[in-house]
């Protein structure tokens, strides 16, 4: 689950426990750890789930669960759900079950979007030989219809991470294929690393992607 976590996987990792009386009560059951503290486990997941759900108010289920799926999808990042023994058996309302859940993202501050994409073309247009680097998160993220636009738009040439394999189609004319480092085809490592301007998208800042790109460039690097 962590490691779903800080690759942004989409999990509802839902876990059954013990009633809420049992609960109540500090009875010496599972999902403690011998000392009648039931949050234990909940506690754990708190630092790698964008969503905490215990679900003991029947009142409240829907729209915990609602929410729980919707961050899910919206974040593409795991979720934890707890589901005592009793609750299994309550109804709740089944009306909304006729609403979709709302999936939609959150509109971009129009002044910041804006001075990014000033600051992108402002480098874009003084590079002698960028490139796009897409990663495994324009996966995660379902971005990869806006990646093949600007690939399209730009007529960039595009490389992909081991971990965005497949993210972009390996017959575009504009491909040029796996980008790992020491561990490239000769002929991919040159082209990337010749390259004054990477349009990296859907990174994963993990120490091992940062490590693959410091190793190749010095102090004056020119990747942003």
């Amino acid at each position: 689950m962590a490691g779903a976590y800080s690759e942004h996987v989409p999990i509802v990792h839902i876990v059954g426990t013990p009633s809420t009386l049992s609960q109540r009560d500090g009875m010496l059951l599972h999902h403690t750890l011998g000392n009648g503290n039931f949050n234990v486990f909940a506690d754990m997941n708190k630092e790698i789930s964008v969503v905490l759900a215990k679900l003991t108010d029947p009142y409240e289920v829907a729209d915990q669960i609602d929410h729980a799926l919707q961050q899910c999808w919206i974040q593409s990042r795991p979720v934890y759900i707890s589901l005592p023994t009793d609750i299994v058996q309550k109804k709740i309302e089944g009306e909304r079950l006729k609403t979709p859940i709302d999936l939609h993202f959150k509109e971009n501050d129009q002044a910041k979007e804006d001075y990014v994409v000033d600051v992108v073309m402002k480098y874009l247009l003084e590079a002698k030989n960028p490139i796009i680097l897409v990663d495994a998160c324009a996966i995660r993220h379902r971005v990869l219809e806006e990646v093949h636009d600007l690939i399209d738009k730009t007529g960039l040439p595009v490389f992909v991470t081991p971990m965005g394999k497949g993210a972009v189609n390996e017959t575009h004319t504009n491909y040029g294929g796996v980008y790992a480092g020491n561990g490239s085809r000769p002929g991919v490592k040159e082209r990337v690393e010749a390259s004054d301007l990477i349009l990296t998208i859907g990174a994963i800042k993990a120490r091992k992607f940062s490590l693959l790109l410091l190793e190749e460039y010095d102090a004056n690097n020119r990747v942003e």
